[in-house]
């Protein structure tokens, strides 16, 4: 019951973008929550500077453990940061999630790259530098393949801002206001 929108435009940010909709669990009830689906960590780290963001779909209280609670383990800059999520990232996760995870999907970008974490630590990385997560995935995604031809004309903000409102109007579990951020 969400859209996480994210974008990775080649110019070494990432841009991602959410929605503010939680419905309970019974269907009967909705409200907006005042704290993001999306956030940005820092790793707790002399030595490296990385930031990443951080979107989630699913039970917020894996987005509460993770920006919270979840010591970012460290990624120098050399390392790449594929093999950093599959052999360092997800180890800590389930070290610090202890099984919570099944019903949650992420977004996460570090480094100029976007990734999609999914519910059985399977890591995706879009050919087409953008994804979306949620039930309001496929109107996002096909709102950012068709502005995908503008990005002379639209800068990422705009684009993931549209993905949202497309979502917003073509799926009853995504709701405004938005909150987008970039690293």
């Amino acid at each position: 019951m969400t859209c996480i929108v994210g974008l990775a435009p080649g110019d070494g940010t990432v841009w991602m973008g959410a929605d503010s909709f939680q419905g309970r669990e019974n269907g009967d009830t909705r409200t907006q929550d005042v704290h993001p689906k999306i956030f940005i960590r820092k790793q707790d780290s002399p030595v490296a500077h990385n930031s990443m963001i951080i979107g989630v779909s699913g039970h917020m209280r894996v987005a509460q453990i993770l920006e919270h609670i979840w010591s970012v383990p460290e990624c120098v800059d050399s390392t790449d940061p594929l093999k950093w999520i599959m052999r360092i990232m997800i180890p800590s996760l389930q070290q610090e999630l202890d099984k919570k995870f099944d019903a949650n999907r992420l977004l996460l970008g570090l480094r100029g790259r976007l990734f999609c974490l999914c519910p059985d630590w399977t890591v995706v990385e879009n050919a087409h530098h953008y994804d979306a997560i949620g039930s309001g995935e496929p109107f996002a995604k096909g709102s950012l393949c068709t502005t995908e031809l503008c990005t002379k004309m639209l800068d990422p903000e705009t684009r993931i801002r549209t993905a949202l409102e497309a979502s917003e109007r073509h799926c009853v579990d995504v709701r405004a206001p938005f909150t987008v951020m970039h690293i």
